[in-house]
Formats: C-alpha cells, sequence, structure tokens
C-alpha cells in the first residue's frame, strides 16, 4: 500500500480466484474461477447476491444501472439483482 491508502473492506465470499470485476457508484461486482458472480454493497462490504449457476468460472461481468442498457447480447446472460442493479456475465 502507497502511504496514506487504507483497506476500508474486505471482501470474503469466494471459494476461487476473482477472475473479474465490475464497479458501480454503489456496488462492485466480481466474477470467479467458483463459477459465481457476486454483488457487494460497497458502502458497508456485504454480498448483496450470489448468482450461481454457471456450468464454468466467470470471466467476465458488467454492471448495469438502467434496465433499458441492459440488452440481451448472445452467449449472455443477464440477473435483476434488485430494482436498480442489472448484472451481465459470460457463459
Amino acid at each position: 500500500m502507497l502511504p496514506g491508502d487504507y483497506v476500508i473492506h474486505t471482501l470474503i465470499g469466494h471459494e476461487g480466484s476473482i477472475s473479474c470485476v465490475a464497479f458501480g457508484s454503489r456496488a462492485l461486482v466480481t466474477g470467479s474461477e467458483d463459477r459465481t458472480a457476486r454483488v457487494w454493497d460497497l458502502a458497508t462490504g456485504l454480498v448483496v447476491a450470489s448468482l450461481e449457476g454457471h456450468e464454468e468460472m466467470v470471466t467476465s461481468v458488467r454492471m448495469f444501472e438502467d434496465a433499458e442498457v441492459a440488452k440481451v447480447i448472445p452467449g449472455m446472460v443477464i440477473w435483476r439483482v434488485c430494482l436498480i442493479v442489472y448484472v451481465m456475465c459470460l457463459l
């Protein structure tokens, strides 16, 4: 760490290495070798949702805070996590 840097939260939950990350204004999404994606609340550091059921490791995630932007793309799955967050994972 650099001088003046400090840890705000340590995110604990994945059982494998994290392979991808996406940031939003209030949340963080991580994809992992454990075949899950997780949505984290940036204010608390807690898991908001664990997105399970992927057959392979999650290699790409993208978060949308607008339903109009979250278009269906072949090879992707869209998760509606809550009223304002949608997560796209590469299958």
